[in-house]
């Protein structure tokens, strides 16, 4: 993990331009439009420590730009690539992906398309108490725990840089 921390550091910094970070990931210098941003598999990747509610979180990314949004994970690589990029800022980072059922129960959306790719922890989702929107868990592996309305967690923001 400190070699990661230390990867996220020199390529947030300027200092090194192309890494390789254990497990093939490959991040690049974001451009100047987003000096804290990581850049993997042709997203920018926004990590915002400071707890909001999902709502306050989802407008946090969109101030950003149109295009940006909390972070739509969309395949076990992504997955890890975001825990990894999370693991920096501590084993206890629990922030909001864009995952939702928001519009229909049991109909998890990110944004307005459906997904397909799911990491939820045994027993999840469990849509107790309202739970319609979604955070990754680092204690637990990068799992996905559907939480109730009230929760108060940092932000991923993801902006697409052209299409997969």
């Amino acid at each position: 993990m400190v070699l990661l921390s230390v990867i996220v550091y020199l390529v947030l910094n300027g200092i090194a331009t192309t890494t390789k970070i254990k497990g093939n990931f490959h991040c690049t210098k974001p451009p100047k439009e987003c000096t804290d941003c990581v850049e993997w598999n042709g997203s920018l990747y926004n990590f915002i420590n400071t707890t909001q509610s999902y709502e306050n979180s989802s407008m946090i990314c969109q101030h950003k730009s149109n295009d940006t949004h909390l972070v739509y994970i969309e395949s076990k690589e992504e997955n890890e690539f975001v825990t990894r990029m999370l693991a920096t800022f501590g084993s206890r980072v629990t922030p909001w992906i864009g995952l939702s059922d928001g519009k229909s129960e049991g109909n998890w959306t990110w944004g307005n398309h459906r997904a397909e790719y799911f990491n939820w922890d045994h027993g999840e989702p469990n849509g107790e108490r309202g739970e319609n929107n979604v955070i990754i868990n680092l204690v637990h592996d990068g799992k996905w725990y559907d939480v109730p309305p009230g929760w108060h967690c940092p932000t991923v923001c993801e902006k697409k840089l052209h299409a997969r």
